[in-house]
């Protein structure tokens, strides 16, 4: 029972740090891609 609950939380953790890194990918290219739209209006 205990390996279970071991397992469980350690797959949920490496979830949670997937959904991170994934987060962060995301907002620097939406952050990449804003900044290129911006470039691009003020030109």
């Amino acid at each position: 029972m205990y390996e279970s609950i071991l397992i469980g939380m350690f797959s949920l953790m490496c979830h949670l740090e997937l959904l991170q890194e994934g987060a962060q990918t995301g907002m620097l290219v939406w952050n990449s891609y804003f900044f290129v739209r911006f470039d691009h209006v003020v030109v």
